[in-house]
Protein backbone atom coordinates (compact mmCIF):
# COMPACT_ATOMS: atom_id res chain seq x y z
CA UNK A 1 0.00 0.00 0.00
CA UNK A 2 1.42 3.00 -0.82
CA UNK A 3 1.77 5.85 1.93
CA UNK A 4 0.39 9.40 1.46
CA UNK A 5 2.79 11.91 2.43
CA UNK A 6 1.21 15.13 4.65
CA UNK A 7 1.20 17.08 1.23
CA UNK A 8 -0.79 15.00 -1.03
CA UNK A 9 -3.43 14.56 2.39
CA UNK A 10 -4.25 18.47 2.52
CA UNK A 11 -4.06 18.86 -1.58
CA UNK A 12 -6.79 15.53 -1.83
CA UNK A 13 -8.97 17.25 1.24
CA UNK A 14 -8.73 20.99 -0.39
CA UNK A 15 -9.69 19.78 -3.60
CA UNK A 16 -12.37 18.04 -2.26
CA UNK A 17 -14.13 20.47 -0.06
CA UNK A 18 -15.93 22.57 -2.15
CA UNK A 19 -17.73 19.29 -3.01
CA UNK A 20 -18.27 18.45 1.06
CA UNK A 21 -19.19 21.88 1.38
CA UNK A 22 -21.52 21.79 -1.55
CA UNK A 23 -23.20 18.30 -0.40
CA UNK A 24 -23.48 20.09 3.01
CA UNK A 25 -25.71 23.10 1.89
CA UNK A 26 -27.43 20.91 -0.17
CA UNK A 27 -28.39 18.75 2.64
CA UNK A 28 -29.06 21.65 5.21
CA UNK A 29 -31.37 23.82 2.48
CA UNK A 30 -33.31 19.86 1.86
CA UNK A 31 -34.03 19.50 5.37
CA UNK A 32 -35.26 22.82 5.15
CA UNK A 33 -37.67 21.76 2.91
CA UNK A 34 -38.83 19.16 4.37
CA UNK A 35 -39.61 20.95 7.61
CA UNK A 36 -41.66 23.22 5.50
CA UNK A 37 -43.22 20.53 3.71
CA UNK A 38 -44.26 18.85 6.70
CA UNK A 39 -45.53 21.95 8.26
CA UNK A 40 -47.78 22.49 5.63
CA UNK A 41 -49.01 18.78 5.29
CA UNK A 42 -49.81 19.76 9.03
CA UNK A 43 -51.66 22.79 8.71
CA UNK A 44 -53.77 21.55 5.94
CA UNK A 45 -54.10 18.23 8.51
CA UNK A 46 -55.96 20.66 10.89
CA UNK A 47 -57.86 22.29 7.86
CA UNK A 48 -59.47 19.04 6.88
CA UNK A 49 -59.82 18.06 11.03
CA UNK A 50 -62.34 21.32 11.20
CA UNK A 51 -63.52 20.69 8.25
CA UNK A 52 -64.76 17.46 8.79
CA UNK A 53 -66.09 18.71 12.35
CA UNK A 54 -68.28 21.11 10.25
CA UNK A 55 -69.36 18.69 8.66
CA UNK A 56 -70.34 16.56 11.05
CA UNK A 57 -72.42 19.69 12.66
CA UNK A 58 -74.22 20.02 10.17
CA UNK A 59 -75.65 16.39 9.81
CA UNK A 60 -76.54 16.63 13.60
CA UNK A 61 -78.32 19.37 12.20
CA UNK A 62 -79.77 18.21 9.94
CA UNK A 63 -80.78 15.06 11.80
CA UNK A 64 -82.27 17.45 14.16
CA UNK A 65 -84.49 19.14 11.87
CA UNK A 66 -85.53 15.51 10.28
CA UNK A 67 -86.72 14.56 13.69
CA UNK A 68 -88.87 17.92 14.74
CA UNK A 69 -90.03 17.40 11.29
CA UNK A 70 -91.73 14.34 11.73
CA UNK A 71 -92.66 15.29 15.18
CA UNK A 72 -94.65 17.84 13.63
CA UNK A 73 -96.00 15.74 11.26
CA UNK A 74 -97.32 13.02 13.70
CA UNK A 75 -98.85 15.71 15.80
CA UNK A 76 -100.09 17.50 12.58
CA UNK A 77 -101.88 14.08 11.74
CA UNK A 78 -102.89 13.44 15.16
CA UNK A 79 -105.06 17.11 15.08
CA UNK A 80 -106.20 16.67 12.15
CA UNK A 81 -107.74 12.94 13.25
CA UNK A 82 -108.87 15.09 16.44
CA UNK A 83 -110.66 17.23 14.22
CA UNK A 84 -112.41 14.71 12.37
CA UNK A 85 -110.42 16.14 9.16
CA UNK A 86 -109.08 14.21 6.22
CA UNK A 87 -106.35 14.92 4.05
CA UNK A 88 -109.05 15.37 1.08
CA UNK A 89 -111.24 18.13 3.40
CA UNK A 90 -108.28 19.87 3.95
CA UNK A 91 -107.25 20.08 -0.17
CA UNK A 92 -110.88 20.39 -0.77
CA UNK A 93 -110.92 23.59 1.29
CA UNK A 94 -107.73 25.17 0.26
CA UNK A 95 -108.79 24.55 -3.87
CA UNK A 96 -112.03 26.02 -2.88
CA UNK A 97 -110.58 28.93 -1.75
CA UNK A 98 -107.69 29.76 -4.43
CA UNK A 99 -110.74 29.18 -6.67
CA UNK A 100 -112.57 31.79 -5.03
CA UNK A 101 -109.64 34.21 -5.25
CA UNK A 102 -108.82 33.19 -9.39
CA UNK A 103 -112.27 34.17 -9.75
CA UNK A 104 -112.50 37.21 -7.79
CA UNK A 105 -109.15 38.51 -9.52
CA UNK A 106 -110.60 37.17 -13.25
CA UNK A 107 -113.75 39.18 -12.61
CA UNK A 108 -111.38 42.28 -11.72
CA UNK A 109 -109.39 41.77 -15.18
CA UNK A 110 -112.81 41.81 -17.01
CA UNK A 111 -114.15 44.23 -15.58
CA UNK A 112 -110.85 46.29 -16.41
CA UNK A 113 -111.03 45.56 -20.08
CA UNK A 114 -114.49 47.11 -20.80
Amino acid sequence: MPHIDTGQALTLFLGNLPTFITVILAWMHSNGRFSDAQSRMSDMNNRMSDMNNRISDTNNRMSDMKSDLQRQMVDLKAEMKADGQTTRDILRAEFRRVEEVMGARLKHLEEHER
